[in-house]
């Protein structure tokens, strides 16, 4: 009859060669990141949503999905994925990306048009069969839409054959937008415009 020691340490070498018998498992590690532009936007304009995914865990993430659940006053327009395929379900935007291997990377683009004017919350999520999901939260400003700047042109004159005239033409912008640009679209013969100053030659 074996004693209690001897009991004790053929248990112990059991085990000790059972957990080297176990392999070890390669697990998988997703991240996410997500950026909104422009911030502010604009309603009835373009908010683009960039979504970066990556895997930094030793093994291959499977079947590994992205989750945008559009948040009221975004109206989805678009989306594009580095790997797979997307699905838009009543405003809930599905990215299936497939397997994404270790210090893999992927990229999702998802295009918006706001509908109302204030702070927009947006929130995606990315899950796999074999790794813990995470999410990410950004927070756009909405200003009203955008309205088109206001030309000062002279009252009609007018200008003997031969002679000369010309002027400044100003712009406004309501919304102060940093860059406006003036193009003379249509103009007589022998008429110039350097984006700011007509002038011409009645011919």
């Amino acid at each position: 009859m074996k004693s209690r020691n001897a009991l004790l340490f053929e248990a112990a070498r059991v085990a000790v060669a059972c957990a080297i018998l176990l392999p070890s498992v390669a697990l998988a590690d997703l991240g996410i990141s997500m950026t909104g532009a422009p911030n502010p936007a604009r309603a009835g304009g373009s908010l683009t949503y960039r979504v970066a995914i990556t895997n930094s865990g030793s093994g291959t993430a499977l079947n590994a999905v992205v989750t945008d659940v559009l948040p009221a006053g975004l109206q989805f327009a678009s989306c594009t994925v580095s790997q797979g395929s997307f699905a838009n379900d009543a405003g809930t935007i599905f990215c299936n990306l497939g397997n994404l291997g270790p210090g893999g990377t992927a990229a999702v683009t998802i295009v918006t048009t706001p509908t109302a004017v204030g702070a927009v919350t947006n929130q995606a999520s990315v899950s796999a069969d074999n790794a813990a999901g995470g999410r990410v939260t950004v927070e756009t400003a909405v200003l009203a839409a955008n309205r088109a700047p206001e030309i000062a042109l002279p009252g009609p004159h007018t200008v003997l054959l031969g002679a000369s005239t010309g002027f400044v033409v100003s712009v406004t912008d309501p919304d102060h937008d940093p860059v406006v640009t003036l193009t003379n679209t249509f103009k007589p013969a022998g008429a110039t415009f350097n984006g700011a100053q007509f002038a011409w030659t009645a011919t």
